[in-house]
């Protein structure tokens, strides 16, 4: 039975992100009401939104999006007729700023940070990577945003454990930080045959640059080539435009770039057939929020190396089938990946089968809905609202 609360969330370019999409549309069934602010809903989505009839669509266009959003969310509020706001990437600062200083109002806001912006500053930055002038625009204004609402916020939700102190550090109290997990469609990704049996092949999905330690998995793959004939890498995704002048030289140079495919981004289907003819998944990216692309690879049932950082602790909370290499060590690295490559297939098998149960129970667009659910609730009947992973 839905409950009584009524909620409006924001989400730009809602067919890039048809997950989360998913996500809202399960999460209003918990609610009396739930306004989904887009800029524009694309023709494949509105079959699943008609299925919701909780679920109300506000088209309000891309043209200034956030002033447009923010704008009908004052309407609303002055109204009195929503009990939630629920921010993502940034776009509701305005209404954040308005109301968050208010504590006799009677909604919440909540707001999920997908990207840890702060920790890009503090850990990533400094590094001496190309940085191309749109990206560093996009991290600063994402951090301004930051600044901007989660002060204000009632529950800031962020990805995975240890996110909390890149919270903290903006000045929000602890008690109002919490984790929950991130959303992936299991249908749409999910395992099948296809391995090619032609000697063990990596896979990296993702942006191609340095940011996600591409360079170490070029630099690590001589070394492993030697304990594994035959190794092959696949970096699947775009190259930004940045980051193309290294690669092309990184590659010209590198002793075995004929066994090195760089193939741009692929459509979904090509993309899940990618998964399930690889022997493992490798992402030792510098910093995540929650990464897209290992949720991707362990809903297909590929086994992955990955980054020990928040972002992917956040998946696999309990350290059950991914394993987990220092950022930037490069030997630890290769030790964990020969390992892998080495791994007896009971092992294998018992990481591929507890990562998908994991992803089924705790990831689903439906799981997730019904952690927010259980957030909104607490928040509203004053019990707090908190949780984690």
């Amino acid at each position: 039975m839905a409950d009584g609360m009524r909620v409006a969330a924001n989400l730009l370019a809602p067919g890039s992100y048809a997950d989360r999409f998913a996500m809202f549309a399960a999460l209003s069934a918990h609610t009396a009401g739930l306004w989904l602010l887009v800029d524009r809903l694309p023709e494949p989505l509105r079959a699943s939104a008609a299925a919701h009839p909780r679920l109300h669509v506000v088209e309000v266009g891309a043209r200034r999006f956030g002033r447009r959003a923010s704008d009908w969310l004052h309407r609303r509020l002055a109204d009195g007729a929503l009990d939630v706001v629920h921010d993502t990437f940034g776009h509701l600062a305005d209404v954040f700023q308005a109301h968050g200083p208010d504590r006799g109002r009677r909604f919440k806001l909540v707001t999920t940070l997908y990207t840890a912006n702060h920790r890009w500053f503090t850990d990533v930055r400094h590094r001496g990577m190309a940085l191309g002038r749109r990206y560093v625009t996009q991290r600063v204004v994402s951090l301004w945003r930051d600044l901007r609402i989660c002060p204000a916020a009632d529950r800031v939700v962020v990805l995975g454990p240890g996110h909390e102190a890149d919270v903290m550090a903006l000045g929000v109290p602890r008690d109002r930080v919490v984790w929950l997990p991130s959303e992936i469609d299991v249908e749409r990704f999910s395992p099948g045959r296809g391995r090619s049996g032609e000697g063990p092949r990596l896979l990296f999905t993702g942006t191609v640059w340095r940011n996600k330690g591409v360079d170490l998995l070029l630099d690590i793959m001589p070394a492993l080539a030697e304990r594994h004939p035959g190794l092959r890498l696949s970096l699947v995704g775009n190259v930004v435009p940045w980051e193309r002048a290294w690669l092309a030289s990184a590659l010209a140079r590198h002793p075995l770039a004929d066994r090195i495919e760089v193939t741009g981004k692929l459509p979904r289907a090509a993309l899940c057939a990618r998964y399930r003819a690889a022997d493992l998944f490798v992402f030792p990216s510098l910093f995540e929020g929650s990464p897209r692309s290992v949720r991707e690879a362990v809903a297909c049932g590929l086994p992955a190396v990955v980054s020990d950082i928040p972002g992917c602790r956040g998946i696999d909370p309990e350290g059950r089938f991914l394993r987990f290499a220092p950022v930037d060590d490069r030997a630890a690295w290769a030790a964990a990946v020969s390992a892998m490559l080495h791994a007896p297939e009971s092992e294998v098998e018992t990481r591929r089968r507890d990562g998908r149960s994991w992803l089924e129970a705790h990831h689903s667009p439906a799981a997730v809905a019904a952690r927010y659910a259980a957030l909104y609730r607490g928040l509203l009947s004053g019990s707090g609202g908190r949780g984690t992973g």
